[in-house]
C-alpha cells in the first residue's frame, strides 16, 4: 500500500474517532447525563492539544534530519516502544 493512502486512510480513521467523541460527549450533555469533563480540566485539553502540536514538529524535523538513515530511523523508534 502507498505511503499516501496509508497517511489518509490514519487521518480519517483519527477524524471519525475525534467525530464520534464530540457527537458522544454533546449527547451526553444535552440529555442531562453525567460526563466526566469539569471546568477546572482545561489545562489538562490545552497540555495534550499543545504536547501534540510540539510532538508533530519535532517529529518532522527529526524525520527530514534523518531521511536516508532507514536504520537510525529504525532504532530511534524501537525505544520509543520501550
Amino acid at each position: 500500500m502507498p505511503k499516501k493512502v496509508q497517511k489518509a486512510n490514519g487521518a480519517a480513521i483519527t477524524v471519525f474517532n475525534v467525530g464520534m467523541r464530540v457527537v458522544f460527549y454533546a449527547i451526553g450533555s444535552v440529555s442531562g447525563g453525567a460526563h466526566h469533563s469539569e471546568g477546572t480540566d482545561w489545562p489538562l485539553y490545552v497540555g495534550v492539544c499543545g504536547g501534540s502540536v510540539a510532538g508533530i514538529l519535532v517529529g518532522q524535523v527529526l524525520f527530514e534530519r534523518l531521511k536516508d538513515s532507514q536504520a537510525t530511523l529504525k532504532t530511534i523508534l524501537s525505544f520509543f516502544l520501550l
